[in-house]
């Protein structure tokens, strides 16, 4: 038997070299919706613990992501022959500040009371303190307002810019007491010697 060779030409594809992009900011905050790409390939399956936005297309290459805490996305993706590979994102997550206002008591008509603000966590270093509310606004840790000349009330919002640019916010509310109604009574009549 005589011998016969023929040449098979085989194409091998590569595995998808996936490579993943994210918003250039200082840092990345809890609660904000992070925008997510991938490239590299062909199909993407995205899968994690943390929340994606309602409008997630997990088999999108960029993603909508709501993370609270350190993230960990697992995307499983293929070339368009059909080349499998799987890729983990890691993504630090800072925490948002903690903000809180201590109000003053209630105060008399005409009277000037201090709200004060604190803040902790996040970064811990912080942008001045920026206050609004229906009394008009102002900046630093105290608010100052003058209550009306006769029952009114305020409402105060104090937000907190971490160096990171996370930011988080408190509310208060505070009621001023009215002025005193005085009422004279009867007419008393005395005569000399009661």
């Amino acid at each position: 038997c005589g011998s016969h060779s023929d040449d098979i030409n085989i194409t091998v594809d590569s595995i998808p070299d996936v490579q993943f992009e994210l918003p250039d900011l200082p840092g990345y905050c809890a609660g904000d919706t992070l925008l997510v790409i991938a490239t590299g390939a062909e199909t993407y399956t995205w899968a994690n613990s943390v929340d994606f936005a309602e409008e997630a297309d997990l088999h999108s290459h960029c993603i909508p992501v709501v993370p609270g805490d350190d993230v960990s996305l697992s995307l499983s993706s293929a070339s368009a022959n059909g080349c499998t590979t799987s890729d983990t994102l890691e993504i630090e997550i800072a925490p948002l500040p903690e903000v809180s206002i201590v109000p003053p008591p209630a105060p008399c008509p005409g009277e000037t009371v201090t709200f004060t603000g604190t803040a902790t966590g996040g970064s811990g270093t912080y942008a001045p303190f920026q206050w609004s509310g229906n009394a008009g606004s102002g900046a630093g840790t105290e608010y100052t307002w003058t209550a009306p000349g006769s029952a009114g009330a305020v409402n105060v919002e104090l937000t907190v810019v971490d160096d990171v640019g996370c930011d988080n916010s408190a509310t208060a509310s505070l009621t001023s007491f009215d002025n005193p109604t005085v009422e004279a009574g009867d007419t008393l009549i005395l005569c000399n010697n009661d």
